[in-house]
């Protein structure tokens, strides 16, 4: 078990010892937080070696990725490294900046979410745009040019009056998986994760 892992599951552990009931967290909050750790420490490959945590602040928003694309010596091209831009703060980048770069920026408050295709590690990466309507669109489209299988897609949306919290990421020489917590009136909601 990773360390991370590891103080997480004593940290919860702790807060429901707390002696005052109405400082102890609730039932939902403590199995999301163990089956987040549980699926990153037990699923998927996990090859990257490092998993980040990055919580966004409360007025936080993604306004860029930019990354990395990587040409494997197979001829399999795949996604090396991601850095997430927001408003505020430049998170990343994560993985091996190697090879060709690519980025997208886009307006405040239009980011709708990221989809791509994934095989033990992200092949590619696109993002959803939406429109004032909540109709969504799909912009770019960086790593693996095909279209792949239907099972090797992935697509990550966020729902209505929902706000990006979180982006778990494995990378290491490549970037492994992406798991993303949302909030929607204090309530957390983790993503599967995208492998």
């Amino acid at each position: 078990m990773k360390l991370s892992f590891f103080n997480t599951f004593s940290a919860i552990a702790y807060q429901c010892l707390k002696p005052d009931r109405n400082e102890r967290p609730k039932m939902a909050h403590i199995v999301e937080e163990l089956e987040k750790v549980y699926n990153i420490q037990a699923g998927g490959r996990n090859g990257g070696g490092t998993v980040s945590e990055k919580k966004f602040d409360e007025n936080e928003e993604l306004t860029c990725i930019k990354g990395t694309i990587k040409v494997l010596t197979s001829g399999h091209t795949t996604i090396s490294s991601l850095t997430f831009i927001t408003n505020d703060k430049t998170r990343g980048p994560f993985g091996r900046k190697i090879d060709t770069p690519f980025y997208i920026l886009w307006e405040k408050g239009n980011f709708g979410g990221f989809y791509g295709l994934a095989h033990n590690i992200i092949d590619d990466i696109g993002v959803y745009m939406k429109s004032s309507s909540d109709v969504f669109t799909r912009v770019g489209k960086w790593g693996m040019k095909s279209h792949g299988c239907p099972d090797n897609q992935w697509s990550f949306r966020l729902q209505k009056n929902h706000r990006l919290k979180e982006i778990t990421i494995d990378h290491g020489y490549l970037i492994y998986f992406l798991m993303f917590t949302t909030e929607f009136r204090g309530e957390d909601k983790t993503s599967e994760k995208k492998v």
